[in-house]
């Protein structure tokens, strides 16, 4: 469980990254940024919170 939480922490932080790009270049205003990254925050947790339920509930029939 700690590699895929690693690996979603890695695509959290390469979103961040290109959203830290887009505004550097002009492409989005602040506050735009602050939605995009906000967002990519809640996408990374949502995603690990199903990957941890899924992992323990396969763990669960293997018992």
């Amino acid at each position: 469980m700690g590699s895929v939480r690693r690996v979603l922490a890695a695509l959290g932080l390469v979103a961040i990254l290109w959203i830290g790009v887009q505004l550097v270049q002009g492409a989005l205003s602040l506050p735009d940024a602050g939605i995009r990254a906000f967002l990519a925050l809640v996408g990374v947790v949502i995603v690990s919170r199903l990957a941890d339920v899924g992992f323990r509930a396969l763990l669960h029939t293997l018992d």
